[in-house]
């Protein structure tokens, strides 16, 4: 949350709420404009569609995706490079799991303010990072 959230009267919860929420779950058969009732299919396809200061909620499942949240000089906005403050939140780390079959889980550039909680990060190829 900004420092001056606060200073300008605004709650923890008003900002939080503030944003746009995205849903996720293993085995959807959405792939774009999705909803709660018709989540996404893939952690990427959610990605996709949001925007700055989206919350992107997970289901459990395992999701054997590279999640690759990169802009490198692609401008999506004048004057925007990357998309900035995207909060993907898992139900548990135990049971919502980000495992691809090679590569990396994660490869995050061009971008800030990502929170990542309630996730596995477990890439499966030898020399991956997870």
């Amino acid at each position: 949350m900004p420092p001056d959230a606060e200073a300008l009267g605004v709650s923890r919860r008003q900002f939080f709420n503030r944003a746009n929420t995205r849903f996720v779950k293993a085995g959807g058969g959405c792939t774009t404009g999705c909803t709660a009732a018709n989540p996404y299919a893939t952690i990427t396809a959610a990605w996709r569609d949001a925007v700055d200061g989206d919350i992107i909620r997970i289901a459990k499942g395992t999701y054997p995706e590279n999640l690759d949240f990169s802009y490198p000089g692609n401008q999506y906005m004048p004057g925007k490079f990357g998309k900035n403050n995207i909060k993907l939140v898992g139900v548990s780390k135990y049971t919502t799991i980000v495992s691809p079959s090679s590569g990396d889980a994660v490869y995050l550039r061009g971008a800030s303010g990502y929170v990542l909680r309630g996730l596995r990060l477990s890439a499966q190829a030898a020399g991956a990072r997870g």
